[in-house]
C-alpha cells in the first residue's frame, strides 16, 4: 500500500496500465490514480461536513448529500440537531454532530471516496485520440472493515461492489477477515492473494 502510494520508493517497479509508477509525480500518484482507505480515517473535527468530504470544494453540493445518502447517514445527520443546527448539515462543523461510532465514521469514509471519485469522473481529454474519458482511479482499502460490525460491514461492501467495482474500478483489499470478502468474489475477475499461513487465514475466515 505505501508503496503504490509512493509513501516509501520499492526497489521494484510497479506498472498500473503499464506506467511505471515511479516516473509519475507523487501529487498525481495519490489525486488520480488511487483513492485510499485506511483503517483509521481520518477527520477535522472542526471543519465542516462539506470540507471533511471534499476538501477540493469542487464536488456539488447534491452529489455530496447523494454520497452521504448512499451510505445510509444522511437521514440521521439532516435531523441531528446541535450548537449549529441554525445551518444546512454541510456547513456544520463534523464537532457540532453527535459523536460517530466507529461504523458511522468508517461510513463517512466511504462517502468522502465516492466524492473522490466524482472529483475523478470530471472528464478530461486524451492527448492521444483527442477524446474525452474518465480516469478510473484504483481503490484501495486496508483493514477497512476490520473493527465493524456485520451490518456496516456489508452496507460498506454493497457500496464498494455498487459504487466501483460495477463501474469498472479495481479494488485492492487488504484484509485479516476473509469471510465477507471472499462470498463476493467471481471466478472469473478477482484474485485472492494469501501472505501468511494457509490455514491461519482459513479459520480466521
Amino acid at each position: 500500500m505505501t508503496a503504490l502510494l509512493r509513501l516509501i520508493d520499492s526497489s521494484g517497479t510497479i506498472l498500473v496500465d503499464g506506467i511505471d509508477l515511479a516516473l509519475v509525480p507523487r501529487s498525481l500518484v495519490r489525486e488520480n490514480c488511487f483513492i485510499a482507505i485506511p483503517q483509521d480515517p481520518f477527520f477535522i473535527p472542526q471543519a465542516t461536513m462539506r470540507f471533511n468530504l471534499d476538501p477540493s470544494g469542487s464536488v456539488p453540493d447534491s452529489v455530496l448529500i447523494e454520497a452521504l445518502s448512499k451510505v445510509q447517514l444522511w437521514a440521521n445527520i439532516d435531523r441531528a440537531h446541535g450548537a449549529e443546527e441554525y445551518l444546512q448539515p454541510l456547513d456544520r462543523r463534523l464537532s457540532s454532530f453527535p459523536t460517530m461510532s466507529a461504523g458511522q465514521s468508517q461510513l463517512l469514509a466511504i462517502a468522502r471516496t465516492i466524492a473522490s471519485r466524482e472529483k475523478a469522473y470530471r472528464a478530461f481529454t486524451d492527448r492521444e485520440t483527442g477524446t474525452a474519458a474518465k480516469r478510473m482511479p484504483i481503490l484501495l482499502l486496508d483493514e477497512a472493515t476490520s473493527s465493524l460490525d456485520p451490518e456496516t460491514e456489508k452496507i460498506i461492501h454493497k457500496v464498494i461492489e455498487d459504487e466501483f467495482v460495477s463501474r469498472g474500478h479495481t479494488a485492492i483489499i487488504v484484509t485479516h477477515r476473509l469471510s465477507a470478502s471472499t462470498k463476493q468474489m467471481r471466478a472469473d475477475q478477482d484474485v485472492l492473494v494469501r501472505m501468511g499461513e494457509h490455514g491461519d487465514l482459513i479459520r480466521d475466515s
